[in-house]
Order: structure tokens, then sequence, then C-alpha cells
């Protein structure tokens, strides 16, 4: 009897701490400095990224808003959400189709990348 309430004590416990952050944890979190060169912060995360930087074409490039990614568990990563829409072309040089992607900004650097703007279910942008 006492191990099934031992247990049953510590599924409630890490069950508690899996889930997301407090409204407080998020306003008093250090989400970074605001990028407001944000625009050649993601240009130059797709030049490092794609297979043929050159051909990449700009839709989109959204202004940047505090959001977090991720859990308790796992860690929770703060910064600033811009989201892109772009078209480039691919290893056999055809292009792809606009796509938008989520790019999480931290202190000037891509701390997370969202493809097609989803977050484990959960579309972002």
């Amino acid at each position: 009897m006492k191990e099934k309430l031992l247990s049953l004590c510590l599924v409630s416990f890490l069950s508690g701490c899996a889930g997301v952050p407090t409204q407080q944890e998020v306003a008093n979190a250090d989400y970074g400095v605001y990028p407001s060169s944000h625009e050649s912060v993601v240009k130059n995360y797709y030049m490092m990224t794609l297979k043929d930087p050159a051909s990449a074409q700009y839709q989109r490039v959204s202004n940047p808003q505090k959001t977090w990614l991720g859990n308790r568990i796992d860690g929770v990563t703060y910064g600033y959400l811009v989201c892109v829409t772009l078209n480039a072309k691919n290893s056999f040089g055809a292009y792809t189709g606009y796509q938008t992607d989520g790019l999480l900004i931290r202190n000037g650097k891509v701390a997370k990348y969202i493809e097609d703007g989803n977050w484990w279910g959960r579309q972002i942008c």
C-alpha cells in the first residue's frame, strides 16, 4: 500500500512539473534584448542554413513578439518570435514553394527554429 501511495505522489509531482510556466513566471522572465535588427538576424540565419541562400525570396518577416517555447521538464526558452515566409531552392535546384517558419530570437541569435511554424502540434506562425 505504501508503494502505491508513493508511486501516486511521484506521478502527481512529475506531471505538475511537465506543465507550462505560470503567468507569473512568464511575466517575470528574461526574454533577452529586443531584436531591433531582426531582419538581418533572420537573413543571416538562412544564409547559414539554406542549400542555396542566394535563391531566397522573402515574402514576409513579422515584427518580433515576446514568447516562450518548451516545458518545465525539457526547459523553457524565452525570446522573441519572428515568423518568416520564404521560398528557396532545394538540392535539385527547384523552388520548394513558400512556407512560413518561426524563429525564436534571443539576444541577437536564433535560439530555436520552428519548421512550418508548428511547435509540437501548436501552430504559432
